[in-house]
C-alpha cells in the first residue's frame, strides 16, 4: 500500500472520542471537511488513518494485544511485565480487573476508525486536477465499507456484543451527547451485518491489485478471508454451543438477549460455504501453497516452510492472501534471537506444550496427554511414535534439504541434529526445527554456532560445554526463561549481530489457514466422505514433510479412522503446529472458540513448563538440581477464569454510559489502588 506521509492535526481533532462512545461532537477547526477532501494529500491522510486500525499481525498481536501471554504458544519473558505493562502478562496470572490497562485499546480505537471510514465515504470525491478519478473514489469507498465491517468484527471479537450502528452512521456534530450513549446490540445482529457487507463488497472489488503501489489495499481476498475466519468463530462453542448456557441471561439495557439462545447447526454450514468460497476465489486467482523443491524434484519442506512464513509475494510467495505493508518484524526477530553475540533479544520463548505438540518425522504425535492434568508435565508418551526424552543422541540426523539453517551440508544432505542433542528434539518433523530454538541447536543469523541456554550466572556453568564462549542465558529478563526461544519467522540470513533483516510483510491471511479452516468445517458438519477433506489436509502435510492421511491402507500414508471425534482431535493438532506463532491470534482464537482455555491455560505453569532455567549441566536426571534437560516449573502459575473469554469494558466507560452492561461474569469493581 502506498504509505501516506502525514495525517493533519485536523484529523486528530475529528477523531475525538465521546464520553459515551465514538459518535462525538467535533471541535471547531480552521480547516473544513470540504477543504480536507478537496486536497489529495489531506484526503489520503484520512484514508491512511482509517487503514491504520488494522493490527500488526505478528508483533502487534504478540505485544500490543497481549495474545502471546494470553494463549499457550508464544511465551514472552515474565520479567518483561515492567515494560509490557499493558500487554496482558499480568492478566495471564489472574491479575485482571475492570480497570486493568490494556494496550490493545479496541474499545476506543475501533469506533474511531469506523467513524472516520464513514466520514470518508460521505465526503470523498474526484479531484481531476490531481488525477483522483471517480473510479478510484468508488474503490476507496468500497475499501472503507470493508474496513467498517472488519472493525465491527474486531470490536465484537474482543468484547462480544458491542455498541453497533448499522453502517457506522456519521452523526451530526451538534447531536446531544446523551443521544449518543448507545448500549450493546445482539451478537447475531452484528455478525450477520458484517457477513453481508463483506460478501457484497467482495463481489465489487478486484481479487488483487496488479499495481504495486496498491499493495496492502483492501481487495476481494481480504473480504472473503475475514468472512471465513469470522464465521468459523461464529460457529464455535463459545457463541454457538456450550457458551450459550453461560450467556443465556446476558441482556442489554433494553432487555434483549445479547447472545443466541440456542445453538444453530446452520452456522457451521455458513462457515463451510464461506471457507469454500475463499478457497475457490484464491485458486482461481493464482494463489497456492508455497513449495520449494530439491534438485531431484522432491519437496524440500524446510525451504518450503521458511519461504511460506517469511517471503513476500514479490519473492514468489503465492500463499499470502492479504498482507499489510508495514509490520514491526525487526522487534519480533530481535526478541526471538539468541543473546550471546548481540546483547539483545533472548526473551520470546515458546511453551513446552507447543514443543510437545509437534509430530515425529514419521508423522505420529509423541504426546497423548499429561498424566496429572498439568500441561507440560508427566507426559503420556505414544509408544508407537518413536519418541524418547531420556538421554542424548548417539548419532547425527541428516535429511535432504537446502535449508542453510542446518549445521552442515554434504551436497543436498543437511545435518539437522548432531550427537549429544537431548533426545526430546531428535527426529521431529520439519515444522519443529523451523519453529523451536532449543539448547545446543545450531543457530546461524550471522553467528554460526550452537545455542547456549545453560545459565551462565550459576555456579558450575561450563563455558566450553557447547564449544564456544557466547552464553545466551545471563539470568536476566532477556533470556530463554523456559529453555526455549521462538524461531518461527526468522531466516538464516537474518543477521542479528549487525541487525540487518530480510524485509517481511505483515501476513494477515494465508492459504494454509484457509485450507485448515475448511477441513475443520467439513469435520464439524460430518462431511467425512467429502474428497476435499483429505485433499486439502494432505496438501498441508505434504508441504510440511510428514506422511499424509488416508482412510484406507495406502503405502507411505497414515491410516486414520473416518470418525468425527478422531478427526477433530487430529485437525486441532495440525492447526496448532502449522499455524503457531506466526500469527499468534489464530491459536488464541482457537482456544476461545473451542472453549478449551481452562484446560490449557489454567492451573499450569506460566510457561507451561520447560527446561530448567537454572541448569548448567547436560543432564536429564530429575534428581540433579543442576540438570538442564528436566521438565521444570518456572515463574508464576497461569490463571484462566470463565470471564476471560471476553475483555471487560473498562470501568470508566461503564460509569459514563448508563446504557452499557459489563461483559459476562466481570464484576464491575476496579482494582484496589
Amino acid at each position: 500500500m502506498k504509505l501516506y506521509k502525514y495525517i493533519l492535526i485536523v484529523m486528530v481533532a475529528l477523531m475525538s472520542l465521546s464520553s459515551c462512545n465514538y459518535l462525538d461532537k467535533e471541535p471547531d477547526t480552521e480547516l473544513t471537511l470540504q477543504m480536507v477532501f478537496d486536497d489529495k494529500d489531506r484526503m489520503e491522510g484520512v484514508l491512511a488513518y482509517v487503514y491504520d486500525g488494522l493490527p500488526d499481525p505478528q508483533w502487534g498481536y504478540a505485544r500490543n494485544y497481549g495474545i502471546a501471554a494470553l494463549a499457550d504458544d508464544l511465551r514472552p519473558s515474565w520479567r518483561w511485565e515492567q515494560w509490557w505493562g499493558g500487554c496482558c502478562i499480568r492478566n495471564a496470572t489472574g491479575e485482571w480487573a475492570t480497570n486493568t490497562g490494556w494496550s490493545g485499546d479496541v474499545w476506543a480505537n475501533m469506533p474511531r476508525r469506523i467513524r472516520e471510514a464513514v466520514m470518508f465515504q460521505q465526503n470523498v470525491h474526484a479531484i481531476p486536477e490531481d488525477n483522483v478519478t471517480q473510479k478510484e473514489v468508488e474503490l476507496m469507498k468500497l475499501e472503507c465499507r470493508a474496513l467498517v465491517a472488519y472493525y465491527y468484527w474486531w470490536f465484537a471479537y474482543w468484547y462480544g456484543p458491542c455498541p453497533f450502528v448499522e453502517g457506522g452512521e456519521f452523526y451530526d456534530p451538534n447531536t446531544p451527547a446523551a443521544e449518543l450513549c448507545f448500549g450493546q446490540k445482539p451478537w447475531d445482529d452484528i455478525i450477520n451485518w458484517c457477513d453481508q457487507e463483506l460478501k457484497t463488497v467482495a463481489d465489487l472489488l478486484p481479487a488483487r491489485y496488479a499495481d504495486r503501489t496498491k499493495f496492502g489495499r483492501i481487495d476481494k481476498m481480504f473480504c472473503l478471508a475475514t468472512r471465513a475466519r469470522m464465521l468459523l468463530f461464529n460457529a464455535g462453542e463459545l457463541v454457538n454451543g456450550k457458551g450459550l448456557e453461560w450467556y443465556k441471561n446476558h441482556k442489554n439495557n433494553e432487555g434483549e438477549p445479547l447472545f443466541p439462545q440456542a445453538a444453530d447447526p446452520q452456522k457451521w454450514v455458513r462457515a463451510t460455504q464461506a471457507c469454500k468460497e475463499l478457497i475457490t476465489a484464491a485458486e482461481e486467482n493464482g494463489f497456492k501453497l508455497y513449495i520449494a523443491k530439491n534438485e531431484d524434484g522432491t519437496i524440500d519442506p524446510f525451504m518450503s516452510l521458511m519461504g511460506a512464513y517469511t517471503l513476500t509475494a514479490n519473492a514468489g510467495n503465492t500463499e499470502v492472501l492479504f498482507a499489510k505493508y508495514s509490520t514491526a518484524y525487526s522487534e519480533y526477530i530481535n526478541h526471538s534471537g539468541v543473546r550471546g553475540d548481540t546483547g539483545v533479544g533472548g526473551g520470546l520463548s515458546v511453551s513446552q506444550s507447543l514443543v510437545d505438540a509437534f509430530a515425529m518425522s514419521n508423522g505420529l504425535y509423541p504426546i497423548n496427554g499429561y498424566a496429572n492434568g498439568k500441561v507440560g508435565f508427566d507426559p503420556v508418551i505414544n509408544p508407537n511414535s518413536g519418541y524418547n526424552e531420556s538421554g542424548f543422541a548417539a548419532d547425527e540426523v541428516w535429511v535432504k534439504t537446502l535449508w542453510t539453517g542446518a549445521e552442515s551440508h554434504n551436497g543436498e544432505m543437511a545435518k539437522i541434529t548432531g550427537k549429544d542433542i537431548f533426545n526430546m528434539y531428535v527426529n521431529r518433523e520439519p515444522r519443529f526445527y523451523i519453529t523451536v530454538n532449543f539448547n545446543e541447536k545450531w543457530v546461524d543469523h550471522g553467528q554460526k554456532r550452537k545455542a547456549d541456554f545453560y545459565n551462565s550466572k550459576i555456579e558450575g556453568y561450563n563455558k566450553d560445554l557447547v564449544g564456544h564462549n557466547k552464553p545466551d542465558n545471563d539470568n536476566t529478563h532477556d533470556a530463554p526463561n523456559n529453555g526455549y526461544l521462538n524461531h518461527k519467522g526468522l531466516r538464516p540470513d537474518d543477521n542479528l549481530k549487525n541487525r540487518t533483516y530480510t524485509f517481511r510483510q505483515g501476513k494477515f491471511y494465508g492459504l494454509a489457514e484457509a485450507y485448515l479452516n475448511y477441513v475443520e468445517c467439513l469435520i464439524e458438519t460430518n462431511q467425512l466422505g467429502d474428497a476435499d477433506l483429505l485433499k486439502y489436509w494432505n496438501m498441508i502435510r505434504e508441504r510440511a514433510g510428514v506422511p499424509q492421511y488416508t482412510f484406507g491402507s495406502e503405502q507411505g500414508k497414515i491410516t486414520v479412522a473416518k470418525d468425527q471425534a478422531t478427526l477433530r482431535d487430529l485437525l486441532r493438532r495440525e492447526r496448532r503446529v502449522e499455524l503457531c506463532c506466526e500469527d499468534p491470534s489464530i491459536r488464541y482464537t482457537d482456544i476461545r472458540r473451542w472453549m478449551i482455555a481452562e484446560e490449557v491455560c489454567n492451573g499450569t505453569d506460566y510457561y507451561h513448563g520447560g527446561m530448567n532455567f537454572q541448569g548448567v549441566e547436560r543432564s536429564c536426571d530429575p534428581n540433579n538440581p543442576k540438570a538442564f534437560f528436566v521438565r521444570t516449573s518456572n515463574e508464576a502459575p497461569r490463571v484462566w477464569k470463565k470471564e476471560y473469554y471476553w475483555m471487560p469494558i473498562f470501568q470508566t466507560e461503564i460509569d459514563k454510559n448508563p446504557n452499557l452492561v459489563q461483559a459476562p461474569f466481570w464484576e464491575t469493581i476496579a482494582e484496589e489502588e
